[in-house]
C-alpha cells in the first residue's frame, strides 16, 4: 500500500475508471458484517474503487477484507473484497493538524450484478 507518493504515482499511471464525487448520505461499511463494521463516508467512487476518511491508526484497518456499500437506509452492495492502495493523513495534504485520514481502495472481484448495483449506486448517489 501506498502512502503519500500514491498521489504522484496517479499522475504518470492515470485511473482505468472515472471517479465521481459522492454526496451526503453515501457510506462505506468495513468488514464482513454490515450490521456491526463502522459506517464511513465516502469522498468518491467508481467502477476500480472508492476513498474515504476515516479517523485513527492505519494498521487498525488493515484486518479487514470485505466491504459494503449503504446509502440513506438502503444496502447496494456487501460482501465485496477490496484491496487498499493508499492512505494519507489530511494533515500530509494540507499542512494542518487533522485526526483524518483519506484511505483509498480498489475492489477485487465484481461479478455482473456487482458491476449493476454499483452503477446504479453511482448514478443516483454522486455528483456528476
Amino acid at each position: 500500500m501506498r502512502t503519500g507518493r500514491g498521489l504522484i504515482s496517479r499522475l504518470i499511471k492515470p485511473r482505468r475508471f472515472k471517479r465521481f464525487q459522492a454526496r451526503d448520505g453515501a457510506f462505506v461499511i468495513l468488514g464482513s458484517s454490515p450490521a456491526r463494521g463502522p459506517k464511513l463516508k465516502i469522498l468518491d467512487i467508481g467502477q476500480g474503487g472508492l476513498s474515504f476518511l476515516y479517523q485513527g491508526n492505519p494498521a487498525e484497518q488493515e484486518y479487514h477484507g470485505q466491504l459494503s456499500l449503504m446509502a440513506g437506509r438502503g444496502l447496494y452492495l456487501d460482501y465485496v473484497p477490496f484491496e487498499a492502495v493508499s492512505d494519507v493523513g489530511l494533515s500530509e495534504l494540507t499542512g494542518q493538524e487533522s485526526p483524518w485520514r483519506r484511505r483509498s481502495i480498489r475492489f477485487k472481484q465484481l461479478g455482473y450484478l456487482d458491476v449493476r448495483q454499483l452503477r446504479e449506486f453511482i448514478r443516483r448517489h454522486c455528483r456528476f
